[in-house]
């Protein structure tokens, strides 16, 4: 099951077409879906769960927990939904895009993809923006302001 936890403020996200688009990729990769939990925090709430699980002194967008047993894709994905949208300016992107990328990139850690190299963060970044564009399409159909 796949779900999303607002704990700043709500903002506008198609959950039911998201749930549907990562239990489909998770899938496609050959994961079931366990227990995958969305969950939107400031940016001084990431931060302090970088500094006490991490032991990182800096802000990030995502840090995920990853509890993947298997074949069973399961996780506790943080997003600091400030540092997506400082990203989505700061790269010309909407929010929504931005959104997704940090997503995926949350998923694609438990499926075993690093970003700690050049060539790493290349393939990992190749792999976020299949899922955008496959988001993406669905998206368009039903909530073409996201892409506005």
């Amino acid at each position: 099951m796949i779900d999303f936890f607002f704990l700043t403020e709500a903002f506008d996200l198609p959950t039911g077409l998201l749930r549907r688009s990562f239990i489909t990729h998770i899938a496609g990769a050959g994961y079931r879906t366990g227990a995958v939990s969305f969950i939107y925090v400031s940016a001084s709430e990431l931060l302090r769960i970088n500094r006490t699980y991490l032991h990182h002194d800096y802000h990030t967008d995502v840090i995920t927990f990853d509890d993947t047993v298997e074949d069973c894709l399961s996780a506790d994905i943080y997003v600091g939904v400030t540092q997506v949208q400082e990203n989505a300016v700061s790269g010309g992107h909407t929010f929504f895009s931005e959104m997704l990328r940090v997503m995926i990139h949350g998923v694609l850690h438990c499926m075993g993809y690093e970003d700690k190299t050049i060539s790493s963060r290349a393939i990992m970044r190749a792999k976020e923006d299949v899922f955008i564009g496959e988001v993406r399409s669905k998206i368009l159909k039903r909530h073409p302001s996201f892409y506005g």
